[in-house]
């Protein structure tokens, strides 16, 4: 019978500092009507008028009851965010180590735009591989008046590339600095509508080696785990192969037959590309 009253003391004591410790843990978190948030301690209560509340490095916020949507409880995170008027994040951002990524893409480059799009595997902070397609409307050269005596509307048309992706983070953080490669192929088309071989005039478009780099920046909304919106300066490079007729005339000007003769265009398209990544 002592044995029994022995241990059920013992039970209720590791309770109680078990149920003390998680009242410790937890901490007070205010929600306003206008989305910002503030984590830490209530140290004041003006029942219907006001609340203050001391947040990470002692800070001391006070707030109108009118102004609040909801106060609750809860455990502090491995990565927290408080921000409202003049505040900012204050501990480091946990972004995932590894594992599947996807990525959608708007071009808006000088000249060209369209839509790209990549599948890969995330092996590390530095290590985003993946391949990718994409739709690029060329609309016309966007750096040399003339190339290889062509105007420089005369390669505009639809290009479909398929490319190998590489990118990596500077430093993870919420706002995150980021690199990317990219190497492949594109497939040209001179038209949108059935006039896909040849164009007005008279080129027939092969396709050839597309390349580009670019630098940006990443954001990861705290709502939104796993999933970020980008912004890329990014340099779009394509070499373009054409096959153009050649009217051979004799010395007279008549028509003796006609030489397919091919040639290649390099096309620089600098300019930002909008994300989302999942």
């Amino acid at each position: 019978m002592r044995n029994r009253i022995i241990l059920s003391t013992l039970l209720l004591t590791l309770f109680s500092i078990s149920a003390t410790v998680a009242q410790e843990v937890m901490q007070d978190v205010i929600y306003l009507k206008n989305g910002s948030m503030y984590k830490g301690t209530i140290i004041e209560e003006v029942p219907n008028t006001s609340y203050k509340i001391r947040i990470s490095g002692g800070s001391v916020i006070a707030l109108q009851v009118a102004d609040i949507e909801r106060l609750t409880k809860e455990e502090p995170p491995s990565s927290t965010w408080t921000w409202g008027r003049g505040m900012r994040d204050t501990t480091r951002f946990v972004g995932r180590k590894r594992g599947y990524f996807n990525v959608l893409q708007v071009l808006i480059e000088n000249k060209q735009g369209g839509l790209r799009f990549v599948n890969g595997y995330k092996f590390g902070q530095m290590g985003y591989l993946g391949i990718g397609v994409g739709f690029d409307r060329v609309f016309s050269s966007p750096l040399n008046g003339r190339i290889n005596d062509l105007q420089e509307d005369a390669l505009e048309g639809v290009y479909l590339p398929l490319y190998l992706f590489y990118s990596g983070d500077v430093k993870q953080r919420r706002l995150t600095p980021y690199y990317t490669v990219e190497a492949g192929y594109t497939m040209a088309f001179q038209g949108m509508d059935d006039e896909f071989e040849t164009d007005a005039y008279g080129r027939r478009p092969l396709g050839g080696p597309m390349a580009g780099v670019g630098l940006g920046l990443k954001y990861h909304p705290r709502w939104a785990k796993g999933h970020h919106v980008s912004i890329l300066f990014n340099l779009n490079y394509k070499m373009i192969r054409f096959e153009e007729d050649v009217l051979l005339l004799n010395n007279v000007g008549q028509v003796i037959g006609i030489e397919t003769d091919t040639k290649m265009a390099n096309m620089l398209f600098p300019g930002i590309r909008i994300g989302v990544g999942f």
